[in-house]
C-alpha cells in the first residue's frame, strides 16, 4: 500500500515538472524576463546584504565564537528561555544574518556533533529571521516613505524577532533551567578557518540564489497563465485589499523579495507576517541547506505561528515608536533600483566557483 501511495506521488511529480517544462518553452519569453529580473535581484540586493553574513556566521561557528556571544546573554537564555547559553549564540546570531543562516548554522553544529537532531529540529523552528540589511533597508525605504523607512523597517526587524522570541520561550515552559556551561571557551582565529568560512558562505550564497531564480521562473508561469490573476480577486474580496497589491502578496508569499512591490504602508502588519513566514522559496532554501539531516515538520508548523505574533508584534511596535504611517506618503523604491553596483557579486561568484572546483579537485586526488 505505502509502495502504491509513493508510485502515485512519483508519477504526479513526474507529470507537474513535464508541465512546468513544456510551459517554461511555450511562455519562454514572460520566464526569461522574469529570471533576468530575479538575477538582476540577487546581484544587487541579495548577494550584497547576506553573503557577508552567511561567511560571518560559518566563522562564528568555526571559531567558536557564537559560544562567547551566549556567555553574555547567559543568565537571561538559561532562566527566561531555558536554553543553554550556547544555544543562544546560535539564535542571536540567525536573528540578526537573514533566513538560511539559521539553518546552516545549525547544520554546521549537527556536522560536528555538538547539537543532537532533537535540539537541532526544535532550535531550527526559531532561528529563521529576515536579516535587518534587507528589512530595514530595502522593504523599509520601498513601503514607507523617507522619513519614517528607517523606523518602521526596524519596527518590521524587531516584530520578527519578538516573534521568535516568543516562540522559543513557549516551546521550553515547564523545561529544566539548564546548567551552566563550565568548559573554556576554545578560539580558532586561523586562516584556514577564515578562508573554510568564506568559501562556505558562498556555496551558501549561491544555492540562495539558484532557488531565487527557479522561483521566479515558476512564478511567472503562474502568473502568465492566468493563475495568480485568478487568486487575486478572491484575496482582494476576503481581505478588502486591491487585486494588483493581492497578486503582490501571492508573489511574495512564494518569494520573499517581491516584498519589495508592497508599496502600501497601511499593509505593515501583513508585511511583518510575510516576513515572518518567508515564503516557499525561502523554505526551499531551508531544505536544500539541511538536506536529509533533520526533519521540517516542526519547523514547518512554527512559521505561520510566528507569522500570526508577528502580525500582532508589528501593531505594537508601530505603536511605541509612535510611526505615523498617513503623515507622509510611501514612496515605492524597487528593489532592483538600488544603488549596487552588481560587477563585486559577479567577480564574488567566479571566486566562490573557482574555490569550489580547486577543493574538489583536491579531494578527488586525495581520494
Amino acid at each position: 500500500m505505502k509502495k502504491s501511495g509513493t508510485a502515485v506521488k512519483n508519477v504526479i511529480f513526474a507529470a507537474a515538472a513535464v508541465s512546468f517544462g513544456v510551459l517554461i518553452v511555450v511562455y519562454s519569453k514572460a520566464v526569461a524576463a522574469s529570471v533576468s529580473t530575479a538575477l538582476e535581484r540577487c546581484l544587487t540586493v541579495i548577494i550584497p546584504s547576506l553573503y557577508i553574513f552567511t561567511a560571518l556566521s560559518g566563522f562564528f561557528i568555526s571559531s567558536g565564537t557564537y559560544q562567547l556571544l551566549g556567555k553574555i546573554f547567559g543568565t537571561f537564555s538559561r532562566y527566561i528561555l531555558k536554553l543553554p547559553e550556547e544555544l543562544f549564540g546560535i539564535f542571536f546570531i540567525s536573528s540578526a544574518a537573514g533566513y538560511p543562516i539559521g539553518a546552516k548554522l545549525i547544520s554546521d553544529l549537527f556536522d560536528r556533533s555538538e547539537i543532537s537532531q532533537k535540539d537541532a529540529e526544535r532550535l531550527l523552528c526559531v532561528c529563521y529571521s529576515s536579516g535587518p540589511a534587507f528589512v530595514i533597508g530595502t522593504v523599509g525605504h520601498s513601503m514607507f516613505a523617507e522619513s519614517i523607512s528607517v523606523k518602521a523597517g526596524l519596527a518590521l526587524f524587531l516584530s520578527n524577532f519578538t516573534a521568535n522570541l516568543l516562540l522559543l520561550a513557549l516551546m521550553n515552559i515547564g523545561k529544566p533551567v539548564p546548567e551552566k556551561n563550565s568548559k573554556k571557551t576554545k578560539l580558532d582565529f586561523s586562516a584556514d578557518t577564515i578562508v573554510n568560512s568564506v568559501v562556505s558562505g558562498g556555496k551558501s550564497t549561491l544555492i540562495i540564489c539558484a532557488v531565487i531564480i527557479f522561483f521566479a521562473s515558476l512564478t511567472a508561469v503562474l502568473s502568465v497563465t492566468g493563475i495568480i490573476g485568478k487568486l487575486s480577486p478572491v484575496i482582494s474580496a476576503v481581505s478588502g485589499i486591491s487585486e494588483p497589491l493581492s497578486e503582490t502578496i501571492i508573489c511574495a508569499f512564494m518569494e520573499i523579495s517581491c516584498i519589495t512591490g508592497l508599496d502600501s504602508a497601511a499593509l505593515y502588519p501583513a508585511a511583518a507576517a510575510l516576513l515572518s513566514f518567508g515564503g516557499l522559496c525561502v523554505l526551499l532554501q531551508i531544505k536544500a541547506i539541511t538536506g536529509s539531516r533533520f526533519s521540517l515538520k516542526s519547523f514547518l508548523l512554527a512559521r505561520p505561528v510566528c507569522a500570526g505574533f508577528s502580525y500582532i508584534s508589528a501593531k505594537l511596535f508601530f505603536f511605541l515608536f509612535d510611526i505615523d504611517i498617513t503623515s507622509a506618503a510611501s514612496v515605492t523604491v524597487c528593489a532592483n533600483n538600488i544603488n549596487y553596483s552588481p560587477v563585486l557579486s559577479i567577480f564574488l561568484l567566479i571566486m566562490t566557483i573557482l574555490l569550489l572546483s580547486e577543493k574538489s579537485i583536491a579531494k578527488n586526488k586525495n581520494m
